[in-house]
């Protein structure tokens, strides 16, 4: 009866010998890493007896192999005879006591053997104009201060928050191949209205999570935005399940794998070659893979976690298999994945970013590096070259009207509009509009510009950016996994 009963809740096997290899292939490796977790396991397990019932002394003398920190290679010296041998006698002596040295105030000096790297800001005509007879002034003096640059190493930096925090959210908008860009927006709620605003006026593919407010903004865009579902999150169902259900799981995954598998054997082709041979090889194994999800359904208990995976799956299937409607689409969201995975990272490095607007030049800075990355541009040189070269393109007075044009039309706060009256220069204006960077993209998009400024902001652009400084192209040394160039620096050794 109970052999019965097992054959009963097997699901059905693929039809085809291909199919059951791979299933078999899955299930060796869910016995591999089941194995894994049991080592694991006792070695967890072991550690836990040790920590409560072993010895609880960690004493420098009761392990010969521990080494001395302050190693002087010679023979071992202990107890008093050691201080004896090696201690000179003491003589007491006499001696006037001196007034302490007063401390210096301010900075001190840079060391002299560091480079010097000499930087004139000069100042425009305008500003040199005497107010007397309207003359150029003259240069008759200098003022020189010395500034600490930076080249990448390894700091860490804590910053205390606030007794009451909120919590915010970064949303990552990643560019196809044509327009390898990589833009963060940050807002204080998880509801629609930051990508709804975001996303407006766009139309074409969407490929996201299944956040469900993605769904409403694609209604109301009435077509104009089509969503694309994640295959990832589709397998990551399965694969939480393959120890617990391996007979759906793995059978599952088996379908995945040979999905994936022809995506990496394609990754190099044209838009036009991959959607063909979507079309001759993706969208019939589907059709076997959506078939046998219907037939294990009745097999599965609804409520349960293999269960869930299965409803999940149906739920996803429509928008996850559009990726084969063209070439360019991908199987799954794992670029988005990643690239919000820094911020993921530094939540746990620093934990609190401060203020709203902390969050919004955070993701203005994400942008920018992010950017860079997706360009094989050094972030680091690319960020430090824009951030001297663009102050003096936004300072240009010919863009004022356009910063009180975009502060009158993003939506700002009560705190934000107070501060208006006050702003006489572009800075004060841009540090309103650093929360309202999609108002600010839109004004300067639909509105003319002078030739001489659009190619100096265009010169900024991450593409063209590395195409005219190809010596900070960024290189991986995979050996270590830190960029070619500063291995010494991150490795902390002197430089």
């Amino acid at each position: 009866m109970e052999q019965d009963e097992l054959q009963g809740r097997r699901p059905p096997l693929p039809p085809d010998v291909e199919n059951c290899h791979r299933v078999i292939w899955e299930l060796f490796d869910a016995l591999l890493a089941s194995r894994t977790r049991e080592e694991q396991a006792e070695a967890e397990k072991a550690e836990i007896i040790r920590r409560f019932f072993g010895p609880r002394r960690e004493r420098f003398v009761d392990d010969p192999a521990q080494g001395k920190l302050f190693e002087t290679g010679g023979p071992a010296e202990t107890g008093t005879e050691a201080a004896e041998a090696t201690s000179p006698p003491v003589v007491e002596e006499e001696r006037p006591t001196a007034p302490p040295k007063k401390g210096r105030h301010g900075r001190r000096r840079f060391p002299a053997h560091f480079p010097r790297i000499r930087r004139e800001y000069k100042l425009s005509d305008a500003e040199r104009l005497c107010p007397c007879c309207g003359k150029l002034r003259k240069v008759i003096g200098e003022e020189i201060s010395e500034q600490l640059d930076y080249v990448p190493g390894h700091h860490q930096v804590i910053i205390p928050g606030e007794a009451k925090t909120k919590t915010g959210y970064f949303w990552a908008y990643c560019g196809d191949k044509e327009h390898p860009c990589s833009v963060y927006d940050f807002t204080l709620s998880h509801c629609r209205d930051g990508p709804a605003r975001w996303l407006q006026g766009y139309h074409g593919y969407l490929q996201a999570d299944a956040y469900n407010g993605y769904d409403g903004i694609a209604i109301q865009s009435e077509g104009r935005l089509i969503l694309v579902g994640c295959g990832a999150h589709l397998r990551r169902r399965f694969f939480a399940q393959r120890t617990l259900a391996p007979e759906v799981a793995c059978a599952a995954l088996a379908w995945f794998r040979q999905c994936y598998r022809w995506e990496r054997q394609w990754k190099d082709l044209s838009d036009d070659e991959r959607y063909a041979l979507r079309q001759q090889h993706a969208v019939p194994l589907l059709a076997e893979f959506h078939d046998w999800l219907l037939k294990t359904e009745p097999d599965v208990l609804p409520k349960s976690k293999i269960g869930e995976a299965v409803s999940y799956a149906f739920n996803q299937w429509e928008p996850w298999t559009r990726y084969c409607e063209a070439g360019f689409l991908s199987i799954d969201n794992n670029l988005a994945e990643q690239t919000v995975k820094p911020c993921a990272m530094g939540r746990k490095a620093w934990l609190f970013l401060g203020s709203q607007e902390g969050g919004a030049t955070a993701a203005v800075l994400y942008s920018l590096t992010g950017s860079a990355k997706r360009n094989r541009a050094h972030p680091f040189f690319y960020l430090r070259d824009v951030l001297d070269r663009l102050p003096v393109i936004v300072h240009d007075p010919r863009l004022l009207p356009l910063f009180k044009a975009t502060c009158h039309a993003a939506p700002l706060t009560d705190e934000q509009r107070a501060r208006l009256p006050g702003c006489q220069r572009p800075s004060q204006y841009l540090d309103i509009l650093r929360c309202h960077t999609r108002s600010l993209a839109n004004v300067f998009l639909h509105n003319e510009m002078d030739d001489d400024i659009v190619a100096a902001l265009s010169d900024l652009l991450p593409d063209r950016w590395i195409a005219a400084h190809p010596e900070h192209r960024l290189e991986i040394n995979r050996s270590i996994g830190t960029p070619v160039g500063l291995e010494a620096a991150l490795s902390g050794a002197d430089v």
